[in-house]
């Protein structure tokens, strides 16, 4: 009975873990998400503010270099805050799925099978700090 009981709470223990690692995963890809969202409108913008600028320029026949560049480097400082955000999310997702137990081949990211030696995609040998 002991041993039944101690099966209950240890898959008890681990639902709870699993509940608590999702829904903290969920909140945080939904605030990466929302940021996501907000950065690419800001970008959207500033290419259609540019393409204003741009054939603005064209009608008076005369394009300020300076101003174009200036847009031109907001854009891909846009652009570098949604990549960003995009590894945060890949992060926040392999985090997530190491707090639950499973490992991955530092080469090339590959889930592990318990127990492996190699790594199944790349067939890289795996470290002893990567199984778990």
């Amino acid at each position: 009975m002991a041993d039944f009981l101690g099966k209950v709470k240890q898959g008890i223990d681990k639902g709870v873990t699993v509940v608590s690692v999702k829904s903290k995963e969920i909140m945080e890809v939904a605030k990466i998400k929302n940021q996501l969202g907000t950065l690419r409108e800001e970008q959207e913008r500033a290419f259609l503010i540019l393409g204003e600028n741009v054939y603005q320029m064209y009608m008076q026949n005369g394009f300020n270099e300076e101003k174009i560049r200036t847009k031109c480097e907001m854009i891909t400082l846009l652009g570098s805050q949604i990549q960003e955000r995009e590894v945060n999310l890949a992060q926040l997702h392999l985090r997530a799925e190491v707090a639950l137990g499973k490992s991955f081949c530092t080469f090339c990211m590959a889930e592990l099978s318990v127990g492996a030696v190699f790594c199944s995609r790349c067939g890289e040998k795996i470290a002893e700090l990567e199984k778990h």
